[in-house]
């Protein structure tokens, strides 16, 4: 599981209620919905979201499934590591669950690096986007020549 340096799960029982659910299922990924957390008025609210793929974040990988498909983040990259990440495990077929429960607080920080100076951050970062997606389709081109199941899914 990942968890950005500033967010946090959303009870100390997440982590158990995951590890009950992953023992009576099989699964490559689960999936937690998300708060997401944010001030307002000065005080928090939370939104409630569903999970996605675009994100490692609110998500437990199986370990042996990353091992033995060789996914790792790309050294490559200096943003959208996530859509890499997650493209390499869509790509390779992962079975994703969801775990019915929120379990993650995402806090919306207005001065993270993808919002301070007015998210410019989301328009410079856009080619690295492109640079994720291209490197996830060389994977699956080259695993298409070993194995022609494998499906070619962008993200």
């Amino acid at each position: 599981m990942f968890c950005d340096s500033d967010d946090i799960l959303a009870s100390y029982f997440v982590l158990k209620d995951s590890f009950d659910f992953i023992s009576k299922n099989n699964a490559d990924i689960y999936c937690l919905n998300f708060l997401e957390e944010f001030l307002k008025d000065n005080r928090f609210e939370y939104i409630t979201k569903g999970t996605n793929i675009t994100w490692v974040f609110s998500k437990i990988y199986k370990k042996e499934f990353l091992q033995s498909n060789n996914i790792r983040f790309s050294k490559e990259l200096l943003y959208h590591e996530d859509t890499y990440f997650n493209g390499l495990c869509v790509g390779c077929k992962a079975k994703m669950l969801l775990i019915p429960i929120t379990g993650y607080v995402w806090k919306y920080n207005e001065k993270s690096i993808t919002r301070k100076n007015n998210h410019k951050y989301t328009y410079n970062s856009c080619e690295e986007h492109i640079k994720a997606v291209e490197l996830v389709q060389d994977k699956y081109d080259i695993r298409n020549l070993k194995n022609e199941d494998t499906q070619r899914i962008l993200i």
